[in-house]
């Protein structure tokens, strides 16, 4: 008989472990309170890119998942036509800003990532929309871009999982006696497992309260069509980004009366709109956005990017993020348990690391040899050990 491993969460983390499972032979099943990238999967910028992440592990990480993302689009792959390559600009608009740009392109550069500085006629050339006198500006070339909603399908149609949507997950199903996971408990009963994945975002935490998952809210802006998008090479990140992303408090943008963790990104999409973001606030709540927030984005965003001020907004929305205390996710199998596996806490890294961590989830959970960087992520790192009481 197969071994059977329930996932409880089908956003595009769940969706990967499903798929490499499914490749290792093993019977799957994924449960999800509403269905596939209900989340922060399907509201998110579809950016994998390494030009943002922190330096060491995730970013080592993310280079990984870029190369496999792109042997995973090859023309019988399971993500053909989704992966797209394009650059990441970091972009810097004041002496402070200038700074954090020059120090994460070192470590770009140390991390092997194909980069060039633009001024002059190149910058004009590569972008010329942008306002004339940015300090710096820095392209990190061979990067990509995928939606978060489109990966998911991809995985999920490409292997053999049951999907059991508006299913709630109310419990784990523990062995009497043991620290055995055997299952997950729903209202409609039991479902018998080998072994548990939990990738549920905020949820996680409800099933494994040993894990602290936080809520992080970002607010985000759907243009309409335009020719600015298919003339954009990239998506553009305001050095204002690194500094939201790193939890630091960004004095500029609360001196301007910006809301939390405002950070201006400007993304081109395949559809020809810009998606235009965003915020990192303290809140998980995704059905409510704010006049102030969004007036604040987009003052910045005209300011720097003149040429939008014609554009229409047809869409305002929010996503909510799933963070650790430390920023970085958790991956791997809870200490002290029998069959209990976790994957959260990617705080919007999840769109670029999918493809490795699920890969590489699949490989521990039959005992394989995985990256080394993956030891650092382990669940152990935040004190949880597992108690079935």
């Amino acid at each position: 008989m197969k071994r059977h491993v329930v996932i409880v969460g089908a956003g595009i983390i769940g969706a990967s472990i499903a798929y490499h499972l499914s490749a290792l032979g093993m019977k799957v099943t994924i449960i999800d309170a509403e269905g596939p990238a209900a989340g922060a999967s399907g509201s998110s910028d579809g950016a994998v890119a390494i030009a943002t992440k922190s330096p060491g592990c995730l970013m080592n990480l993310a280079l990984q998942s870029k190369a496999y993302y792109s042997e995973l689009s090859q023309n019988s792959g399971p993500l053909s036509g989704v992966y797209h390559l394009r650059s990441t600009f970091l972009v810097a608009t004041n002496d402070t800003e200038v700074t954090c740009v020059t120090e994460q392109a070192e470590s770009l550069r140390q991390a092997g990532a194909s980069l060039r500085t633009l001024d002059g006629a190149a910058l004009q050339n590569t972008l010329p929309e942008l306002r004339n006198n940015i300090p710096l500006v820095l392209e990190i070339r061979e990067e990509g871009h995928a939606l978060g909603y489109d990966v998911v399908w991809h995985f999920l149609k490409n292997c053999a999982a049951t999907i059991c949507r508006n299913t709630t997950v109310t419990g784990l199903d523990v062995l009497a006696g043991s620290n055995r996971c055997v299952g997950v408990r729903t209202p409609d009963g039991v479902i018998a497992a080998d072994d548990v994945v939990v990738a549920a975002g905020l949820g996680s935490s409800m099933l494994i309260p040993q894990i602290d998952i936080r809520a992080q809210r970002g607010q985000l802006i759907i243009t309409e069509r335009s020719r600015l998008a298919r003339n954009l090479p990239g998506a553009l990140f305001f050095a204002s980004y690194l500094v939201a992303k790193s939890g630091l408090v960004d004095m500029a943008s609360q001196s301007a009366g910006g809301p939390d963790g405002a950070a201006l990104v400007i993304d081109p999409l395949n559809t020809g709109q810009l998606l235009i973001g965003s915020t990192r606030e303290s809140s998980d709540d995704p059905a409510h956005t704010e006049f102030s927030a969004v007036h604040h984005i987009l003052k910045q965003a005209i300011g720097y990017f003149p040429a939008l001020h014609d554009l229409n907004v047809i869409r305002v929305f929010a996503g909510i993020r799933a963070r650790t205390a430390d920023g970085l996710p958790v991956i791997g199998q809870i200490p002290g348990s029998n069959g209990l596996w976790v994957a959260t806490g990617f705080a919007g890294d999840g769109i670029c690391l999918a493809p490795l961590v699920g890969r590489e989830l699949a490989n521990m959970m039959v005992g394989k040899n995985t990256f080394a960087d993956f030891a650092s992520l382990g669940p152990a790192r935040l004190g949880a050990t597992w108690s079935a009481t």
